[in-house]
């Protein structure tokens, strides 16, 4: 079960580059990590189950939430 998630409240106009890929890398970049660790495991036993857990928030427009939707977006896609 992947469900880690930070949400730092910034404005976009406060958030830096490195608070960007901060937030993609615990949100986002830690599901692929994880994925990655399981699915040999997985593709030897033939079996496997992976959940990618988001949020509802990628469809609203929550002031100071930019780059955390971005990040649940990125695993929605």
């Amino acid at each position: 079960m992947n469900n880690a998630g930070i949400y730092p409240v910034q404005s976009f106009d406060d958030i830096t580059f490195e608070d960007w890929r901060r937030v993609f890398a615990v949100n986002l970049d830690s599901q692929f990590l994880t994925i990655k660790a399981f699915w040999p495991g997985m593709r030897e036993r033939r079996w496997g189950r992976i959940v990618n857990q988001s949020s509802d928030t990628f469809a609203l427009n929550i002031p100071g939430f930019t780059h955390y939707i971005a990040s649940k977006g990125g695993i929605i896609g």
